[in-house]
């Protein structure tokens, strides 16, 4: 925090102030020569602004007063029963209405608005955004939970769920605190963050508690995808182990189809599988969605990251100490998962993530 004089950025001009910048004017001056004559005329106050000379010179150019406007209290509008009536009326009639909207119809101020809601008991709340699933999606997921519910519990172990997410320095912080208490407004100042580069890390997790991960550089591509996998196959046992992907542009390109049939041959799952398909918007079915990635987030959030060398250190930390029970849990709720989903017959059970 800076400790800084107030200066206030704008400021109200005097009447007197008004008509020198008008005589000015009508001298043929153009605000930019008015701004340096005006430290002549008003020694101890800062020059306007190019805009504030620029709304004066239009008043005058209309033949209207440059004179400042008296302004007194405003009379408040008084809400009857008649406008309360209104108001529930409007609102039932249509939910998504805006504040503007009622004042438009109802013919009252904005801010009486907010009071006849509170009236007559109506809160503001959130709408959940969805993508709505067609019934064909419905029966993709249906189907590939029923095929993985029929694997036996050793097989659904040995699935590598992977993902990839992008960690930021900013989301790592809550919102800095900008009030505090004094005798006297210090006019204190706090530093705004500035946006900082992101890190996107991709990672696989699987059912016995293993982990593998790599930090990204660069905007990722198909060929860039297969790199990484070439890197960590050697970790990740594909002669007996499974490996799941998303939907996501770059896992299946033409390429990545050729090399997941020759590495992982028939145990893969995803787009373009011949062994199980992977069902597309189903977040709720992979542990890196529902899961994974937000419980690494906030142990990440604890070291305080303020770089991206800091924010890169403190992932590394998190992930090379992940507690494998933690892990185990998060692959075993996919059976649970699937289960709701053909209950729901395909539908989604929880929010979007």
């Amino acid at each position: 925090m800076n400790m800084k004089s107030h200066v206030p950025k704008n400021y109200h001009l005097n009447d007197n102030q008004r008509y020198f910048i008008k005589y000015q004017l009508s001298k043929g001056l153009t605000p930019i020569q008015i701004i340096k004559e005006w430290d002549e005329e008003f020694h101890q106050r800062k020059a306007p602004s190019e805009q504030k000379i620029y709304k004066i010179k239009e008043l005058h150019e209309k033949g209207v007063s440059v004179k400042k406007r008296k302004s007194g209290p405003k009379n408040k509008t008084v809400l009857t029963p008649q406008k309360i009536n209104e108001i529930q009326n409007v609102v039932d009639g249509d939910p998504f209405i805006t504040n503007r909207a009622i004042s438009e119809l109802v013919e009252i101020p904005k801010s009486t608005v907010n009071d006849g809601l509170k009236t007559v008991h109506v809160k503001k709340f959130r709408a959940d955004v969805i993508t709505t699933l067609t019934e064909e999606q419905k029966l993709s997921r249906k189907s590939f939970c029923g095929t993985f519910l029929c694997w036996n519990i050793k097989y659904q172990l040995t699935v590598w769920w992977s993902d990839e997410s992008t960690f930021k320095v900013e989301e790592m912080f809550k919102h800095v605190q900008r009030s505090y208490y004094g005798t006297e407004n210090m006019h204190l100042q706090i530093e705004k963050k500035k946006r900082k580069k992101s890190v996107k890390v991709w990672a696989a997790i699987r059912g016995d508690g293993n982990v593998v991960y790599e930090v990204l550089e660069g905007k990722q591509n198909s060929k860039k995808y297969i790199q990484i996998l070439n890197n960590k196959i050697h970790e990740m046992e594909p002669h007996k182990s499974f490996f799941m992907q998303d939907g996501a542009s770059i896992h299946h390109s033409l390429e990545d189809l050729e090399w997941f049939n020759i590495h992982w041959k028939d145990r893969w799952i995803g787009l373009g599988s011949e062994k199980l398909e992977w069902p597309p918007y189903s977040p709720d079915l992979t542990p890196m969605d529902f899961s994974f990635w937000s419980w690494v987030k906030r142990r990440v959030a604890l070291y305080y990251p303020e770089s991206y060398c800091e924010l890169k250190k403190a992932i590394d930390e998190v992930m090379n100490n992940l507690p494998k029970q933690e892990i185990i849990n998060m692959c075993m709720e996919v059976r649970d998962r699937c289960k709701k989903c053909r209950e729901n017959n395909g539908e989604r059970f929880e929010k979007e993530y």
